[in-house]
C-alpha cells in the first residue's frame, strides 16, 4: 500500500462521510442523494448545512486522528504529524462552532451548571442522567483536544500511553454526546467508523504501552 498525503486522507474521509453518513436517510434507512443535496445546495438553509457539516467535521477529525496516532501510521500516511495537525484543526473547528451554536442548550450547558454533575450522576431521572452524560462528554472532549494541542506544540511527548488516552477521551466524548434518554446511540450506520477506527488504534497503542508487541 502506497502512503498517501495527509490532505488526501482528510479529504477522502470527509467525502466518505458525506456520501455514506450525510446521505443516509433515517426514515427510509437507506442512502439517497436528497439529504446530501440538501446540505451541499443549502436547500434547507445555511443553518441546516452548517449543523450537518459540523457533524462530518467531528467524525472526520476523530477518524483521521485515529489514523495519525496508529503505530506504523507512516506506512499509510506520508506525514502522520501533518495528519495530526489537520485532525486537531477539524476538532477545534467543531468545538468552536458547537460552542457558538449550542452553548446554553442541553448539549452544552452553561459552565456555571457543571457543579451539578454529581447530583445528576446520583439522580434516577432520565433527564438528569442525560445531563450528566453531556457534561462528561464535554469534559472528555476538552481533555482530548488539549492533549492533541500539546502534541502539536511539543509540550507533551506523543507516547503510546498518551495516544491511547487521547483516543479513549475522544470516543467517550462522542459516545456520551450521542446517547439519548433510553441510553441508545443516535448514530447513522457509517458513523460507527468513528468508533471502530479509534478502537483499533487504542488496542494497538495499548499493546505497545503494555509491551505486548
Amino acid at each position: 500500500m502506497q502512503a498517501q498525503s495527509a490532505t488526501t486522507w482528510t479529504v477522502g474521509t470527509v467525502a466518505a462521510y458525506l456520501a455514506l453518513y450525510t446521505a443516509y436517510d433515517k426514515a427510509t434507512k437507506s442512502l439517497g442523494a436528497g439529504g446530501l443535496l440538501d446540505v451541499l445546495l443549502f436547500r434547507k438553509g445555511a443553518d441546516h448545512t452548517l449543523v450537518q457539516v459540523n457533524k462530518v467535521i467531528s467524525l472526520t477529525g476523530l477518524t483521521t486522528l485515529s489514523v495519525a496516532l496508529l503505530p506504523g501510521a507512516a506506512q499509510a500516511v506520508q506525514s502522520p504529524a501533518e495528519l495530526l495537525t489537520q485532525s486537531g484543526g477539524l476538532l477545534a473547528a467543531h468545538s468552536l462552532y458547537s460552542l457558538f451554536k449550542y452553548y446554553g442548550s442541553p448539549n452544552i450547558p452553561y459552565l456555571s451548571t457543571f457543579p451539578q454533575i454529581l447530583a445528576d450522576f446520583r439522580s434516577e431521572k432520565s433527564k438528569d442522567q442525560v445531563a450528566f452524560a453531556r457534561r462528561v462528554s464535554l469534559l472528555a472532549g476538552s481533555a482530548a483536544l488539549t492533549l492533541v494541542t500539546c502534541f502539536e506544540l511539543g509540550t507533551l511527548p506523543l507516547s503510546a500511553m498518551l495516544a491511547k488516552d487521547t483516543l479513549l477521551l475522544g470516543v467517550l466524548h462522542f459516545y456520551m454526546m450521542e446517547i439519548d434518554y433510553k441510553k441508545q446511540l443516535q448514530v447513522r450506520p457509517f458513523g460507527y467508523l468513528a468508533f471502530a477506527a479509534p478502537a483499533m488504534a487504542i488496542v494497538w497503542n495499548g499493546g505497545r504501552w503494555l509491551g505486548a508487541w
